[in-house]
């Protein structure tokens, strides 16, 4: 027994000398140390993620449809506050003192977690997220109402609901709409696949401080007032029948009204009825409408799946708008055998009043994605790093015919749009250019001095050299040259020396990647 009670009366010794330690022992413990305020700042960091979700102004993603994805605000960023509360107290009672951190909530299904966050946020402005909400959890949360008030940004997701679920997805989202929400800067909706989309009635009075919409299969009221206190309007396959589509020029009329829209995304959105038009058409008739002008718009993003008119849809409404020379024009095309336009001409109007790249776009780079999905992209910009326009074709179908069956077509259509254009850098990313698809295209291209090609392949580069060879040394419209016209052409990954050879029209110096320099 004596034994036991020394080990006893040990152990206990122990952990009395321990317990003295512990407040000593955690000064020592460098998470301990730091300021409450630059703890606090680091879970920020923690948590953040990017809240745009979009491409950069001078990027476009390219996917199976060459659309965007519709963003959302946040994605894992408050389950990291779950694993943040769990390191330690002190971390715990840290975060749980910091209402900032929980502004920003994912619900998953368990709309209880919504309360947590509702209850730990206080009073600061919120940003809701809920995905795959179904059946009973359906009803409008009574917490949701509760902080109406709170709402900053709201998003409700729906990619993957069962068929079931959709009629009462529909009734969420209108309830939603109908709610009063006076912060309310950003809503995004995303119902994923549903056939016929559906119209928001959103009140202004409602809703006073909307400036984001972002709708997947969902429209806003044609007749709604929030039209003119948008800045960015992102509408995605947005599928109606025809008798409820808007007639263009209504659709215009209430474009004139947006002059705060700093961004335009009509992605897959078939809700516009526009005129037909055959191909013989007058600008009169191309133009039957207003004239918009968008002061403040950055970035138009244009993406049709059908384009079975020529002038297509894209066509008609670039010729309706009057751009900024500062905003940045994306259009993507998937186009498929049975469509009509043949041309890059049917696709986007040559005036430098509707689209001002085509006067003063010297850069221009062209890339070929031969697998399917086939993808060809045209970037045009001021410079090599800006790109202003991009011009993106998507064939989603491995068909072997095709209304452009070749990249020759392809890049003849795009020099003949810039013909005028005073383009003096060409970057060809593609191997895919036959010899004389070449020829043709810079033939068209009279202010070309640099060309930048990144061939695999000695045979492409011998088809560059080739064309380059046979174009004549001036047009025949103009007097010979004052000086020879040094054309530097760039090469990336094609094993050779410097060199330096006449054809035709230019003197070529076959130069480094690195090296590249233009001379007049």
């Amino acid at each position: 027994m004596t034994g036991h009670s020394t080990r006893t009366r040990e152990c206990s010794d122990k952990a009395a000398l321990a317990r003295a330690k512990e407040p000593k022992m955690s000064t020592l413990r460098p998470f301990d140390r730091i300021p409450v305020e630059i703890l606090t700042y680091i879970f920020s960091w923690a948590i953040e993620d990017d809240e745009s979700g979009w491409p950069g102004p001078n990027q476009i993603d390219i996917r199976y449809h060459g659309a965007y994805y519709l963003p959302t605000f946040f994605n894992d960023g408050s389950r990291a506050l779950d694993e943040i509360v769990q390191v330690c107290s002190h971390w715990r009672s840290v975060a749980l003192k910091s209402s900032d951190l929980w502004r920003k909530v994912d619900v998953y299904q368990h709309i209880e977690r919504l309360v947590i966050f509702l209850d730990r946020s206080q009073n600061k402005t919120l940003d809701v997220s809920l995905h795959r909400i179904s059946g009973a959890r359906l009803a409008l949360p009574h917490c949701l109402v509760a902080h109406s008030h709170r709402l900053r940004k709201l998003a409700l997701h729906w990619p993957d609901k069962d068929k079931a679920d959709e009629e009462e997805c529909r009734n969420f989202t209108y309830q939603v709409a109908q709610m009063d929400l006076p912060v309310l800067e950003e809503l995004l909706v995303d119902h994923g696949e549903i056939l016929w989309a559906q119209a928001l009635p959103l009140d202004s009075n409602l809703l006073p401080s909307l400036r984001i919409v972002r709708f997947d299969t969902h429209h806003i009221s044609w007749d709604s007032a929030i039209f003119t206190q948008l800045r960015i309007l992102h509408l995605q396959d947005v599928y109606i029948d025809d008798e409820q589509e808007v007639p263009l020029s209504d659709f215009l009329e209430i474009l004139a009204e947006c002059q705060l829209l700093e961004e335009l995304i009509l992605a897959r959105a078939a809700c516009i009825s526009f005129p037909y038009l055959t191909q013989g058409s007058t600008s009169e008739e191309c133009l039957a409408g207003p004239i918009v002008e968008l002061p403040k718009l950055r970035i138009l993003h244009l993406e049709w799946d059908n384009v079975s008119s020529a002038p297509c849809e894209n066509y008609q409404l670039l010729q309706h708008l009057r751009l900024r020379s500062e905003t940045t024009v994306r259009i993507a095309i998937d186009f498929s055998p049975w469509h009509h336009v043949k041309s890059h001409l049917e696709l986007v109007p040559r005036d430098p009043t509707r689209l001002p790249i085509l006067a003063t776009g010297t850069c221009a780079r062209v890339s070929l994605y031969p697998s399917p999905p086939r993808l060809i992209r045209f970037v045009v910009g001021p410079t090599v790093e800006n790109n202003d326009f991009t011009l993106l074709l998507a064939d989603k179908k491995d068909f072997n015919m095709h209304v452009w069956n070749d990249a020759d077509e392809h890049l003849t259509d795009f020099c003949a749009l810039f013909a005028d254009t005073p383009l003096t850098h060409l970057s060809l990313d593609a191997e895919g250019f036959s010899m004389v698809g070449l020829i043709s295209s810079f033939c068209l291209l009279q202010h070309l001095t640099t060309i930048q090609v990144d061939f695999n392949t000695v045979r492409a580069l011998d088809n560059l050299l080739s064309a380059l060879a046979t174009i004549s040394p001036f047009p025949a419209s103009s007097g010979p040259p004052t000086q020879p016209h040094l054309l530097h052409l760039s090469k990336k990954d094609v094993s050779g020396s410097k060199q330096c050879m006449r054809c035709g029209r230019s003197e070529i110096t076959l130069i480094e990647a690195e090296d590249v320099s233009v001379a007049s």
